[in-house]
C-alpha cells in the first residue's frame, strides 16, 4: 500500500478549491499514493477530520486560516503537512516558498523533507505567520473590505490607508523592561527573502512616519534585520500594551485590541516541501 494521504479542503477559502485538489489527488495516485478527500463543513467538523485522521501526511486546501485553525492539533500529533494554497492571500505559502503546481505538491507529499514552521498563540488564538499591533492592527482593519475582490493586494491596501496612523506601545519581551515601539510584529521570517526562520522573533519599530516606508519595504522583502528602527528579539512570551488602545491582528485578519499576549509554541508545524526546494 502506498503513502497514506487525506487532503482536507475548506469549502469556504478562495475559489477553485475542488479544481486544485482534483489536480494534486490524481498527481498524487500517479506517484502511488493512497489519496482521501474530505470537505468537512466548517470549522468543528474540520479539527475532527484532521484529529480522526489516519494518514502519512495531510494536504490542507485552504488559506492561512484553515492552517492556523488546524495548528496546535497538527503541532502535537507531529502529522506533516503539504499546502494547496486556496485562500485570500496564502500567506504562508509564499514565505515558505511552498510549491503551487500540482506535481511538485504531489512530489512533497510522497518524499517531501519537512521543514519546521514556528507558531505561535495572540491572546490565547494560534496564528501560523504572523501577528501585530498598531499599524499591522489598523491595515488588517482597513483590508477586510478590500479582501473579496483584490486578495493579496488588500493587505497592502490597509497599510496604504493606515501607514500614518501614530501608536504608542510598549512591548514586554519575557519579562523584561518594556520597551516602547510604534507597532509591533511578530513573525518568523527575519532575515533572507521568503526564508522562514526556525523561531519566531518579535520585531519592534521605532522612528517614526520618517522611517515607515523603509520599514514596511523591509517587511514586504522579508528583510528585517536590515530595516532601521527595527529591534527583533527572539522571545517566549511577550504582552504589547498600548494607551489609547491599539488595533490588533493574526495571519492578516483583525484580533481586537491591545493588550496582546504572545506565546511561542514549543512544537512547530513540519511543513513538506519537495526534496529539490533545499
Amino acid at each position: 500500500m502506498g503513502r497514506r494521504i487525506l487532503i482536507l479542503r475548506n469549502p469556504a477559502a478562495g475559489r477553485g478549491g475542488a479544481a486544485a485538489v482534483a489536480k494534486v489527488a490524481a498527481a498524487a495516485r500517479h506517484l502511488g499514493l493512497n489519496v482521501e478527500i474530505d470537505a468537512p463543513p466548517d470549522a468543528e467538523a474540520m479539527i475532527a477530520a484532521a484529529a480522526a485522521a489516519a494518514c502519512d501526511a495531510l494536504a490542507i486546501a485552504g488559506g492561512d486560516g484553515t492552517v492556523r485553525l488546524l495548528a496546535p492539533l497538527l503541532a502535537a500529533r507531529g502529522l506533516p503537512l503539504v499546502l494547496i494554497p486556496t485562500g485570500t492571500a496564502n500567506i504562508l505559502a509564499l514565505e515558505a516558498r511552498a510549491p503551487r503546481n500540482a506535481a511538485a505538491i504531489a512530489s512533497a507529499l510522497a518524499d517531501g523533507r519537512p521543514l519546521e514552521v514556528p507558531w505561535g498563540r495572540a491572546n490565547g488564538a494560534p496564528f501560523v505567520v504572523v501577528a501585530g499591533a498598531g499599524l499591522d492592527g489598523a491595515a488588517a482593519l482597513q483590508a477586510v473590505p478590500w479582501k473579496a475582490s483584490l486578495g493579496r493586494a488588500a493587505d497592502w491596501a490597509g497599510i496604504a490607508q493606515s501607514a500614518l496612523a501614530a501608536h504608542s506601545l510598549r512591548a514586554r519581551i519575557d519579562g523584561a523592561t518594556p520597551r516602547p515601539a510604534d507597532w509591533v510584529l511578530c513573525t518568523a521570517a527575519r532575515q533572507a527573502s521568503r526564508r522562514l526562520m526556525p523561531r519566531l522573533y518579535l520585531a519592534t519599530f521605532t522612528g517614526g512616519a520618517a522611517l515607515r516606508p523603509l520599514q514596511l519595504a523591509a517587511v514586504a522583502a522579508s528583510r528585517l534585520a536590515a530595516a532601521p528602527g527595527v529591534a527583533l528579539t527572539p522571545f517566549a512570551d511577550a504582552l504589547i500594551e498600548a494607551a489609547p488602545a491599539a488595533p490588533t491582528e493574526i495571519d492578516g485578519e483583525p484580533l481586537g485590541t491591545t493588550p496582546l499576549t504572545l506565546k511561542a509554541e514549543d512544537a512547530p508545524l513540519l511543513l513538506l516541501r519537495p526534496a529539490a526546494a533545499g
